[in-house]
């Protein structure tokens, strides 16, 4: 929401680049055919109440950031939430990997967005 999970994805892309033909992308930009081309996909979303984020945990954020100035919300962020995007992206036979971010912290007490969005992938 904030844009830390953007940066943290164009990390990974910057890590992958040597290798790979690379794309970093919002969720909303992400198109059934780029899936279906991919040898790999990394996806990755901010960890909200324990999990990945929800309609009811995006509203919170952007209400957050409307009453702390010390706060936006990225651009992306107002898009299609993960969620959305890899029930409408269909099945493909494309390789896939998922990160989350969230506060420093032991992840029993944190929770973990990789692991819906992983479970969601395969």
């Amino acid at each position: 929401m904030y844009g830390n999970t953007h940066t943290i994805a164009s990390h990974i892309g910057d890590g992958l680049r040597s290798r790979f033909d690379v794309r970093v992308v919002p969720v909303g930009e992400a198109t059934a055919e780029m899936v279906a081309e991919a040898d790999l996909v990394v996806c990755g979303g901010p960890t909200h109440v324990h999990t990945m984020r929800s309609r009811f945990s995006r509203r919170s954020a952007i209400d957050a950031a409307d009453k702390d100035s010390t706060l936006s919300v990225d651009p992306a962020a107002k898009g299609p939430g993960l969620r959305e995007w890899i029930q409408g992206v269909g099945h493909h036979a494309t390789a896939a990997a998922a990160f989350d971010t969230r506060i420093d912290g032991p992840a029993a007490l944190t929770g973990r967005a990789c692991k819906g969005i992983a479970r969601r992938l395969r």
